[in-house]
């Protein structure tokens, strides 16, 4: 069963012609199994004539009435969902005309299932499935759902809420609702292109009143709203903290919230740009603090996509801008934007780009290289920034001849993420099934989780390892690899995991909990700049781990008590792995200290202070 709801609201001059279209076009679907829900606010449209001869005609399309006119969107459609019990919905609005042809097959298990102008993906230069692999991030910064080209079932509501009635959603509330989907794992279907034309896009649409709540706070909103299925009172309180009063009072008179000042500098407006495929560094640099921060009333946030950011528009109410590992073109007008409007900017950077085409030419030679555009854009952002952001003693010495300030931050962890309960179906069948194993075998889950790793000793040990010793041992590939290091394990039945979201990775291995974990690294500069973050990662799960004796995991790890650290041989690895899987007490107690000390130095919450300090000198120019 497909509903149709159509909820009208607005300028009667600019409405009434478009409304008879619409249901004139709803009234012409002639299909037993779509219905169609009327909503109006306020009894003054039933003075339009195509609602009345509605009502004389007794078509098959029922009326509600909003006693209270609201002027919004998201309680017209609340009303009608209170009517419907099952089966997909299509939301629309006057000037809506949907055609109905080729979708039923698409409509398949309680999910979302959105066609999407093809416009957007090539926007930011991405197919559908590369935009699903990386929704999380691109939805964050962008919304790139249209709600009248989206179907959604009725369960979805029952499960995560209705649309948000929040003034604060601006003009539109899908964007939270679609962000509020994604955060709490709905399943999601994207289709390129659409079933519906519309006269009006729905910010564009032609209300009575106008809402004055700007873009940026609207945004925000949103990235913040979405993570909570009930927005309580502390919710709001905590919104409020991080506005700054400029922003805030505007806002006042749409919602009962008397905000009281504490007293502080106001929150600093913070974007953050970055490329569709930066989301985890973002994660880890910056929205660990945002998130353990909401309420303190220190930054207000939002993301944005390097490759479609248009200064001017989003960027001229920010107090700091921070590129994140940016190499995009367009980011050149961001930075000429910034200085000549005098708006503070920081450079992140936590990969060694000056390297990394020289160490690895065949697969980054082209891309990072002096002449082509990403290495110039590097370049540029270097030189131009006010600061660069860097998280090794490497990368601090490389940039130190480009940048006007280098900040220089320890890593960061936050707990509570490898705390949280699996949400994907198919994650937690496999950890059920390996924790299962475990009991009965008594065994070892032993292996690597994360981005690609150049060097197979470690792996090849590992075979070795397996293959040597009675202890069951299940080998874990999560992350990617390369076919040469997945043929290794074709033997040894390994559990193997694809790249996913860091939601996905964090609270997949906190609940399988792997014995030992492996961290080769290889031998040359662009690896030594990397950050320890597999020390951190491993740790905080209560896993063991082996690491490669150098830069950077031989700035924290004292081999013996909270890792051990090999060189680059088969040899030295296996004779690690045996080591421990031999001796299960010093396993533990090195897993017990690295996970003791990761806490009490890495976490967020630690850190901090640190990360608040170095924006503040860069807005501040201190």
């Amino acid at each position: 069963m497909l509903t149709i709801v159509l909820a009208v609201l607005g300028n009667y001059i600019w409405i009434e012609s478009e409304l008879a279209k619409t249901i004139k076009h709803l009234a012409g679907i002639d299909n037993p199994e779509v219905e169609i829900i009327i909503v109006l606010d306020g009894k003054q449209w039933l003075s339009i004539p195509i609602l009345r001869t509605l009502s004389s005609q007794r078509l098959p399309i029922k009326i509600i009435i909003k006693e209270n006119p609201g002027n919004d969107f998201a309680s017209l459609w609340n009303l009608a969902l209170k009517e419907l019990q099952t089966g997909y919905i299509l939301f629309i609005w006057p000037g809506c005309l949907p055609d109905l042809h080729a979708v039923r097959e698409n409509l398949i298990g309680e999910s979302i299932v959105s066609f999407t102008d093809p416009n957007v993906f090539s926007q930011i230069n991405a197919a559908p499935e590369l935009i699903l692999s990386q929704i999380h991030h691109v939805l964050q910064c962008k919304n790139i759902f249209q709600l009248q080209n989206t179907f959604i079932h009725r369960s979805i509501f029952s499960s995560i809420g209705e649309f948000d009635e929040s003034p604060l959603n601006g003009n539109d509330c899908t964007w939270e609702f679609f962000l509020r989907a994604e955060e709490h794992h709905i399943r999601i279907n994207l289709l390129s292109g659409g079933i519906c034309h519309a006269r009006w896009e729905l910010t564009d649409f032609p209300v009575n009143q106008v809402s004055r709540i700007p873009i940026h706070i609207s945004h925000f909103y949103s990235i913040k709203a979405a993570k909570q299925i009930n927005k309580e009172a502390v919710f709001l309180k905590n919104l409020y903290a991080d506005i700054p009063d400029s922003d805030k009072y505007p806002c006042l008179q749409k919602v009962e919230i008397n905000p009281v000042p504490n007293g502080k500098a106001p929150p600093i407006k913070i974007a953050v740009i970055s490329g569709i495929y930066d989301y985890v560094h973002n994660q880890l640099c910056f929205y660990n603090y945002f998130e353990s921060l909401f309420g303190r009333g220190d930054f207000m946030f939002i993301p944005l996509l390097d490759i479609i950011v248009q200064p001017q528009c989003d960027l001229s109410e920010m107090n700091c801008v921070i590129i994140s590992r940016g190499r995009e073109y367009n980011l050149l007008e961001v930075l000429k934007y910034c200085k000549k409007n005098h708006i503070p900017t920081i450079y992140m950077i936590d990969d060694n780009w000056f390297w990394v085409g020289k160490d690895w030419e065949k697969d980054y030679g082209k891309m990072f290289s002096p002449g082509s555009i990403s290495y110039q854009v590097f370049m540029k952002c270097l030189a131009e920034c006010d600061a660069v952001m860097v998280y090794s003693k490497i990368m601090a010495e490389d940039v130190s001849r480009y940048a006007q300030k280098i900040i220089q931050l320890p890593v960061n962890i936050q707990p509570d993420h490898f705390c949280n309960k699996i949400t994907s179906p198919e994650l937690q069948k496999i950890v059920d099934e390996v924790l299962d194993w475990r009991k009965e075998t008594h065994g070892l889950v032993i292996g690597y989780a994360g981005s690609l790793r150049y060097t197979d000793v470690a792996f090849k040990a590992l075979y070795d390892a397996i293959k040597s010793c009675k202890t069951p041992i299940k080998p874990l590939l999560f992350g990617y690899f390369t076919q040469k290091q997945m043929e290794i394990f074709k033997n040894v039945d390994p559990i193997l995991i694809p790249y996913t979201n860091y939601q996905n990775y964090a609270s997949f291995l906190g609940n399988l909990q792997p014995d030992l974990l492996l961290a080769p690294l290889e031998e040359n500069r662009t690896s030594m700049s990397k950050a320890p973050n597999k020390y951190l990662e491993y740790s905080v799960i209560g896993a063991a781990g082996i690491y490669s004796n150098v830069s950077p995991y031989t700035d924290v790890i004292r081999s013996g008590v909270n890792g051990i650290l090999v060189e680059n041989n088969i040899d030295e690895w296996k004779e690690a792995l045996l080591e421990l899987i031999m001796h299960p007490e010093k396993m533990r107690r090195i897993a017990v200290n690295a996970k003791n000390e990761v806490i009490e130095k890495y976490s967020t919450s630690k850190i901090s202070k640190e990360f608040i300090e170095a924006i503040n000198s860069v807005v501040h120019k201190k």
